[in-house]
């Protein structure tokens, strides 16, 4: 048995140690399409990942399993200074719910040092759950050394705003909450883009405006 197995077989003992069959039927239920769900909490899995050192190797390995838990983990454990951009997309492209977008998002993608450069690429990319996960990005990032890049989040949000997609809609209602926050001159764009949203009248117009403007 390699390394790489014996650190699996002993994740997939912490792993059931956390089981929850009601939250695993729940999760399925949710169209989470994984062969294996075992209905950790994120909250769980985070207590896992602490007790296992950085290792983009195992990271890798993690994300072959058709297991939820598996997947998540990978994110919390990967070492982003060996993710290239490449790399960063093609772990995207393999994401197909919601949960993993945040996910990855949120625990691995944020600290990549090129995350705005990525964030541009996945809004732009063809592939739903790309562009749902740049949006998300573009909700967590703190600092965008350049500001057109940010025009560019907020002008493509506005041109993605016309979709039949909930969860692109909400993803974008994510990023202009964020970009706001950076500056006055960032939020009185948002707030501008937002009433031209909310007067194209689109299915999800009044969603995007009403999550927005009120909040900032």
């Amino acid at each position: 048995m390699t390394n790489i197995e014996s650190k699996y077989k002993d994740i997939l003992k912490k792993i059931r140690l956390f089981e929850n069959g009601p939250a695993s039927d729940l999760l399925k239920s949710y169209g989470l399409n994984y062969e294996i769900i075992f209905g950790l909490s994120i909250i769980d899995m985070k207590k896992i990942a602490k007790d296992i050192l950085p290792d983009h190797e195992f990271a890798q390995f993690l994300r072959t399993k058709d297991i939820r838990e598996t997947h998540i983990l990978a994110d919390l454990i990967d070492e982003p200074t060996k993710i290239t951009l490449e790399k960063a997309v093609q772990i995207i492209l393999k994401i197909n719910n919601l949960e993993a977008a945040e996910q990855i998002s949120y625990n691995l993608l944020v600290k990549l040092n090129f995350a705005p450069q990525l964030a541009l690429e996945l809004i732009n990319s063809n592939h739903e759950y790309s562009v749902i996960t740049g949006f998300l990005l573009v909700s967590r990032l703190k600092i965008i050394s350049e500001p057109e890049d940010i025009l560019y989040y907020i002008e493509k949000g506005k041109k993605l705003s016309n979709t039949e997609n909930l969860i692109i809609a909400k993803s974008i209602s994510r990023a202009f909450r964020n970009i706001a926050g950076f500056n006055s001159d960032f939020k009185k764009k948002v707030i501008e883009i937002c009433e031209i949203i909310k007067r194209e009248n689109n299915t999800f117009s009044d969603l995007i405006y009403e999550e927005v403007v009120p909040l900032i």
